[in-house]
């Protein structure tokens, strides 16, 4: 079937399932920040 992270549930809709959050003050879709690498550490391409 599906699988669902946690603190998300699937809701069905009109126009098919929705993933909502279970608290209303989180978004759903959470991105995490990606680390930050100081310039001088960077090796150009």
């Amino acid at each position: 079937m599906f699988s669902v992270p946690p603190g998300k549930k699937l809701l069905r809709s009109c126009s098919g399932l929705r993933m909502v959050a279970d608290s209303g003050n989180s978004s759903p879709f959470c991105l995490e920040e990606p680390q930050w690498v100081p310039d001088k550490e960077v090796r150009p391409t």
